[in-house]
C-alpha cells in the first residue's frame, strides 16, 4: 500500500514578512495573508518535487577509523612587513 505524503509549501508574505505553511493544493494560486493585521494578496508558489539526498561518494584513502582522509588546506605564505606593523601601531 503506497502512501503519498502531502508536503506543505513554505510562504513568506511580502507585506508583513510573516512566514507560514500552505497546503500544496493551493500551489500556484493567490490568496490573502493569514495575518489579520495584513491581509495582503500573496502568490503561493508552485509545488516542487521532493528533494532527494544522495549518499556521499565513496572513494579516496581512508584512515584507521575507516573515515575518509581529507586533503590538507593550502596555505598562503604571508610576509611580515615592519613598516605595516609600525603604521598599525601608530594609528592605534
Amino acid at each position: 500500500m503506497d502512501q503519498i505524503t502531502k508536503m506543505a509549501i513554505q510562504v513568506t508574505c511580502s507585506g508583513c514578512k510573516k512566514r507560514f505553511e500552505v497546503s500544496e493544493k493551493f500551489a500556484g494560486q493567490k490568496g490573502p495573508c493569514p495575518n489579520p493585521d495584513c491581509k495582503a494578496i500573496i502568490l503561493i508558489p508552485a509545488a516542487t518535487e521532493a528533494v532527494v539526498v544522495h549518499a556521499p561518494e565513496e572513494g579516496g584513502p581512508k584512515g584507521v577509523s575507516g573515515r575518509p582522509i581529507g586533503k590538507p588546506i593550502a596555505r598562503k605564505e604571508i610576509r611580515f612587513s615592519p613598516l605595516v606593523a609600525i603604521g598599525i601601531g601608530a594609528g592605534a
